[in-house]
């Protein structure tokens, strides 16, 4: 005979049953944690790679390493051999001697001095009377480039020379075969204003002019005219 079920026992039974299953889930609960899946942290010694890196490009502040130098402009020398010493007074000791015409590099001014680096990049320092800044050109180039043009009674003159012969700087002037055609007065005036420019060609090289002569010859070398000056006077001589 089957036992009959009481409607009190089929309670117990529905809450047993719900008990254990809260308790299971308790006990799920209370078990070892899962790993998370976010991405593991880059390890340290690769932030450290990369602070390097962008410290790569950085400018060097090494006191041994080389400084780019400014542009400097040229200057000429245009006395005759000129010191050149290592600080900016006339005590200084003094590193070489630069003749006229030499090229340096201007860096700096300081008081009445140059400071110049030379062709060995050596720095020192030169008086600003001994330098120049326009290009050196020499007083025989000079006449040959200009002279023509000072004074169309200069347009006869058509080669300059040296004369090896004089103490100081002078000049042969070599004319055209029109100066026999010319009268005295005008070759006076020719032989004068050639003088003259041949003396701010000198003045303009860095010359003394003083004591300078000028000889006009004819074509086939033979001495014509000698101009001389003495204080301001300016002296003439025929000498064919």
């Amino acid at each position: 005979m089957a036992t009959p079920v009481h409607p009190g026992n089929g309670a117990r039974f529905t809450g047993s049953v719900f008990g254990l299953a809260v308790f299971a889930i308790l006990i799920v609960g209370c078990g070892p944690k899962q790993q998370t899946t976010l991405p593991p942290t880059p390890p340290p010694a690769q932030v450290a790679q990369q602070v390097v890196d962008d410290t790569v490009a950085t400018p060097s502040l090494d006191p041994e390493a080389p400084i780019e130098k400014l542009p400097v402009k040229s200057g000429w020398i245009f006395r005759s051999l000129v010191n050149v010493r290592s600080d900016p007074s006339t005590t200084a000791p003094i590193i070489t001697k630069l003749s006229r015409g030499s090229e340096i590099k201007l860096v700096a001014k300081t008081d009445q001095w140059w400071q110049v680096q030379l062709s060995d990049s050596t720095l020192a320092y030169i008086h600003e009377s001994m330098v120049s800044q326009d290009r050196y050109v020499d007083p025989w180039t000079q006449f040959k480039l200009g002279g023509r043009l000072a004074d169309t009674t200069l347009q006869i003159i058509t080669a300059v020379t040296e004369l090896k012969d004089e103490a100081a700087p002078s000049a042969a002037l070599t004319v055209a075969d029109s100066w026999a055609s010319f009268s005295k007065i005008k070759k006076q005036r020719v032989a004068q204003a050639a003088f003259a420019y041949w003396k701010m060609c000198l003045s303009k090289a860095g010359y003394d002019p003083k004591g300078t002569v000028v000889v006009l010859r004819d074509a086939e070398g033979v001495d014509l005219v000698k101009v001389t000056a003495n204080s301001d006077k300016t002296t003439v001589d025929f000498l064919k």
